[in-house]
């Protein structure tokens, strides 16, 4: 265990050893392991790539040192690295995030490339289930004159959405609203471009789930009714006939063993589309056009 670390005048290099034997003895994969300590060790020392390398062989001190092993036993237990630091990256931003909100994954991350470079620009945006906010954020930056407007269910998300656009100096709109409210979305002006990464885990898959994120993440933004596991899915494409304009966007995150069925639903509403695939090679967006 990583209490068996003896820290006394080791240098960096020779901890990193340490440590990455005991997250591989956890059931972490080198690049994971890797992954974890250089999120720690970034965030702790505010480091840049260079200064990482530079630092290889100093000699910490046991104040230090014992502050990251409490750190990375709290990893050991199952606790996300991004819930320790309070921070995640996405898209060249380092996003805060806590228990509120879903710790973004690189497959959005995808998605928002696949947005980047859309003709004619979108000027008016919408993301439904914002969550931190990661998607809206990062296609302000994509589009900096578009008006972005993110609705999340959750004010405790919301909160967190708001910080890190201040942090990141970036005009998103932030708003309490459900994509299942038909009457409240009739409500808002049309949008050239919807998107949205909607809960779509069954809750029957929960046994398929590691500790980290079933004990650490909000199951609000995971799962999806299991009675319709593509519930959230309807809604946002049913709501995409009022809230787009013709030939406006919709984009979607999607849990590849629905893709098939999302789909169909997608033709059934006369929307335009193409399955994109992410970098596994699995189908995980749908982007489409509302027909005129």
């Amino acid at each position: 265990m990583l209490l068996l670390i003896d820290l006394r005048r080791m240098k960096l290099q020779e901890f990193e050893r340490a440590a990455l034997h005991e997250l591989l003895a956890e059931g972490n994969t080198v690049s994971e392991g890797k992954a974890i300590l250089n999120e720690l060790l970034f965030q702790k020392f505010n480091w840049s790539s260079t200064d990482r390398i530079l630092s290889s062989h100093r000699v910490f001190s046991e104040t230090e040192l014992l502050d990251i092993k409490d750190q990375l036993s709290q990893i050991v237990k199952g606790v996300p690295v991004q819930h320790i630091t309070g921070r995640a990256q996405f898209y060249g931003m380092e996003l805060k995030v806590n228990g509120d909100v879903l710790i973004p994954r690189p497959e959005t991350e995808e998605l928002v490339q696949l947005l980047a470079n859309l003709n004619p620009k979108p000027k008016r945006i919408l993301d439904l289930g914002t969550g931190s906010g990661a998607i809206a954020l990062a296609l302000k930056k994509c589009y900096p004159s578009a008006y972005i407007l993110g609705l999340d269910v959750s004010e405790e998300a919301l909160h967190i959405a708001r910080e890190n656009a201040l942090e990141q100096g970036l005009e998103v709109h932030f708003e309490q609203g459900d994509m299942t409210n038909t009457s409240s979305l009739k409500e808002l002006e049309a949008f050239d471009l919807l998107v949205s990464n909607p809960p779509y885990i069954p809750f029957s898959d929960r046994s398929n789930l590691s500790k980290t994120v079933l004990d650490y993440e909000p199951n609000l933004a995971l799962f999806a009714p299991e009675e319709d596991t593509i519930y959230f899915y309807k809604a946002i494409v049913d709501a995409a006939q009022f809230i787009l304009i013709d030939e406006g966007t919709l984009a979607v995150e999607i849990h590849p063993p629905k893709a098939k069925e999302v789909a169909a639903y997608c033709e059934k509403r006369n929307i335009e589309f193409e399955i994109g695939f992410d970098l596994a090679s699995r189908a995980r967006f749908i982007i489409g056009k509302k027909k005129a």
